[in-house]
């Protein structure tokens, strides 16, 4: 299984109030009330680039 470097794929790291993906004309979103760190990677095609996978990793 190839995988790349972490840093790269990484979209942001911080205390947001509200994450949010999107990816095809879908859409989910994580309420972070407790205002903790959240992280979000992109998985399929930036991780991880064979096989099967996930898209995002939050």
């Amino acid at each position: 299984m190839a995988v790349v470097g972490w840093e790269s794929c990484l979209h942001y790291c911080d205390r947001r109030k509200l994450a949010v993906v999107k990816e095809k004309g879908r859409e989910i979103r994580f309420v972070n009330k407790g205002e903790k760190r959240v992280a979000l990677y992109r998985v399929d095609g930036c991780l991880i680039q064979e096989g099967v996978k996930c898209d995002f990793l939050s």
